[in-house]
């Protein structure tokens, strides 16, 4: 019998139909929004091909990754003690989750049967289950016979696409693969990364071709990919971190809240290109300032520029003023604070509309 403890507990793979779909930034960031909202999370490692998140947690979250999961098959292998909670480690900054990476993946014996494959998946799955409400597999891009038998083992399966016609082909070809082996009950939904267009067409159609939920798109974000690969996780509340949580939320109402930031509409992501929304927004803002004070220093440097005339003092003062505002529109965090702090002020107006009961387009 199922109890609500264990309707509350996931396993979950995240797959993607080919390598370099963000994927493992997505598992870290999921595993940090769920520490967030209380939840008590193992990430692991299961990409026995590259070990990318073993690497990057390696760096700074993780103090020791030399010991992983190829270990405990290896232990099994040999029929020695495979306890496989004591390599399971802390991940720095984080409460309730912990990490099992890979370990020395070029010693994962490749000769498995399917049989034993399954087998010690499913005793990785039994031992960490006990442990924590979610147990989150970043599998290989693609799928190879581990991340198939992860799939096979998990109640739950993630998709990651991107927007790309490879990419999607890709994952479309992963979808059949999975339901020749009678696990398309289990995708969960699909998560479009790296997205700088409108992705209305990509999550329309790709409800058809994945048999999946649409649950977000995630932007583009340069700032998120500069910290993850610099051995950080991107914080929650960047949109990075807002629009995964928007997904997160989707695919796990009962344990996930909305995300505190706000998520993009389909049609704003044609403005983002390859510049953050926010940092666009609080260019224009800080930009509304320097042109009128431009224009009137280029007006009066035309007619005569006079340093004893008082007049001609303000606007010199008006110029080096205009220096100053140039110097910090150039700052990135500060474009992306300003414009942050507009969207907040328009959610604010319209929701005071809303609640006066005026009307306005959607």
């Amino acid at each position: 019998m199922i109890t609500p403890e264990d309707s509350l507990r996931h396993t979950i793979a995240i797959v993607s139909g080919k390598g370099g779909s963000g994927k493992t930034i997505i598992a870290a960031v999921m595993t940090q929004i769920l520490d967030a909202a209380g939840e008590s999370i193992i990430l692991v490692d299961a990409d026995t091909g590259t070990a990318g998140l073993t690497f990057y947690f390696g760096l700074e979250l993780v103090d020791n990754t030399s010991a992983g999961l190829t270990d405990f098959f290896l232990m099994r292998k040999d029929r020695s003690s495979s306890r496989l909670l004591d390599i399971v480690r802390p991940i720095r900054g984080l409460k309730n989750a912990r990490f099992l990476g890979a370990g020395d993946f070029r010693r994962f014996p490749k000769r498995l049967g399917n049989i034993e494959r399954l087998e010690g998946i499913k005793g990785v799955i039994a031992q960490l289950k006990q442990e924590a409400t979610f147990v989150i597999f970043d599998c290989r891009g693609g799928l190879d016979e581990e991340s198939l038998a992860v799939c096979e083992c998990v109640d739950e399966i993630l998709l990651i696409v991107e927007t790309d016609t490879t990419s999607y082909q890709a994952t479309q070809r992963l979808v059949d693969i999975l339901s020749e082996n009678g696990l398309a009950g289990k995708l969960k939904g699909f998560m479009i990364n790296k997205v700088f267009d409108n992705p209305l067409t990509i999550a329309r159609n790709g409800t058809a071709a994945f048999r999946c939920d649409y649950l977000s798109a995630i932007p583009f974000d340069f700032e998120a990919m500069r910290e993850f690969f610099t051995g950080r996780i991107p914080r929650p509340a960047s949109i990075f971190g807002t629009h995964v949580q928007h997904g997160l939320r989707k695919a796990f109402p009962e344990q996930v809240k909305e995300p505190p930031g706000r998520v993009y509409r389909f049609d704003e992501y044609e403005e983002i290109g390859f510049v953050n929304l926010d940092s666009l927004r609080g260019g224009v803002v800080l930009a509304l300032f320097i042109t009128p004070l431009a224009a009137i220093f280029f007006v009066k440097w035309f007619n005569g520029f006079d340093m004893a005339r008082s007049y001609d003092k303000e606007i010199f003062y008006y110029v080096l003023a205009l220096s100053l505002l140039g110097l910090v529109a150039s700052i990135g965090r500060l474009r992306q604070a300003v414009g942050h702090a507009v969207n907040r002020l328009v959610s604010i107006a319209l929701f005071t509309r809303r609640s006066r009961g005026a009307s306005f387009p959607n």
